[in-house]
């Protein structure tokens, strides 16, 4: 899963420390503009549109939150300011993603990434952007097919955070720029056990949800319950599957998870469509496929959705209804595969979503009804 970047509403001149220390700096940023510390500014004017376009971001309206980070990237760019420049690179990337636009996605980042490569990791802020930056590369590039570079990237994003961990001695509650660190210590756990499963290292997989289950951070736990649940379904234990599926009921109250809310809910009903379906209950499976707001999730989301409705109504012997389901799957997939770098689309067809390769919903129409 890819994170946004929150803004720091209060920053540290690059050429000097707060004289209170960072970590009062920090403090400051949560206070916004009611605290004023010596040696710190008060917020740009990129800092401003990069919190405005993250109130967009929490609302879900992708396109207006695009036009703040644009306005932002400019703002720092005039202010020659890289690590904001950096951040709002990033959430551009992050934008896109509703469209299931890998390649402008990818692109925002790859540039966000080449901007932190090159800074001083002195800084905490840096050195904590860095490492979401990695995790963020990681995560695309995991969702499109490219396992083993998806894997070091990620990897490298947990050594980064480590050090930083070790530097700063924090806890899972502290917090960087506004999101907290054990968040994101989480969700890189999570894309390395995302990808050591789509690499068919199960064990290293769980390992890494069990990690997370285990870290202390309530509203991060139903994160790695669905991924725990989606290994049990691919393992074949339904009653296991189930059971991860029936506490997680909910995805964390705090305003940072609002958006992460919006993107793991239909991956939940999905998953809990496809257990139920293999247990047998395609009516059930139905019903819960009824409670996703199909104009909310992505493109890609959409073919998964439509696909498991054919994969329902197949299943029952409405064969004319499973076509339309197919043919509307498939659809939507050809259009998600004019965003993906040519050279990457082998890849990202062969590389499963919730457990299924997307070459299974692009070819369902024409394999699933000729089939004896």
């Amino acid at each position: 899963m890819v994170l946004w970047f929150l803004p720091r509403r209060v920053r540290c001149k690059p050429t000097e420390q707060c004289g209170v220390g960072d970590s009062l700096c920090i403090l400051a940023a949560v206070l916004s503009f009611l605290v004023f510390l010596p040696g710190c500014d008060i917020p740009g004017q990129g800092d401003i549109l990069l919190d405005e376009g993250q109130k967009h971001l929490v609302k879900g309206d992708w396109r207006t939150a695009r036009q703040s980070f644009e306005k932002a990237l400019t703002a720092y760019k005039n202010d020659n300011h890289g690590l904001g420049e950096a951040r709002a690179l990033g959430n551009l990337g992050y934008t896109y993603l509703p469209a299931s636009d890998y390649t402008k996605a990818l692109s925002y980042t790859e540039s966000a990434f080449n901007i932190l490569s090159k800074s001083d990791m002195s800084s905490p802020s840096m050195l904590f952007s860095y490492a979401m930056t990695l995790n963020n590369k990681g995560a695309l590039l995991s969702d499109l097919g490219a396992l083993n570079e998806a894997e070091q990237l990620i990897l490298t994003a947990r050594q980064a955070f480590d050090d930083l961990w070790r530097r700063i001695k924090w806890n899972p509650f502290s917090r960087v720029d506004g999101i907290s660190a054990g968040h994101l210590k989480n969700l890189i756990l999570d894309n390395l056990a995302t990808t050591y499963r789509r690499k068919g290292d199960v064990s290293s997989g769980v390992a890494g949800l069990l990690q997370v289950f285990q870290g202390g951070l309530v509203e991060d736990r139903d994160m790695a319950r669905i991924g725990l649940a989606l290994t049990s379904l691919q393992a074949g234990k339904l009653n296991e599957s189930r059971e991860y599926l029936e506490k997680a009921d909910r995805f964390g109250d705090q305003p940072e998870n609002q958006t992460i809310q919006r993107v793991l809910t239909p991956r939940f009903r999905m998953l809990q469509a496809l257990v139920l379906l293999e247990s047998g209950l395609q009516e059930e499976a139905l019903t819960t496929l009824g409670k996703i707001d199909h104009d909310a999730i992505s493109p890609e989301y959409q073919a998964l959705f439509h696909y498991v409705k054919g994969e329902t109504f197949l299943t029952i012997g409405s064969n004319i209804k499973a076509l339309e389901e197919y043919k509307t799957a498939k659809a939507l997939l050809e259009d998600v595969l004019e965003r993906i770098p040519e050279e990457m689309r082998s890849r990202f067809l062969e590389t499963t979503i919730l457990g299924i390769r997307r070459v299974d919903v692009f070819e369902g129409a024409s394999r699933k009804l000729k089939r004896p």
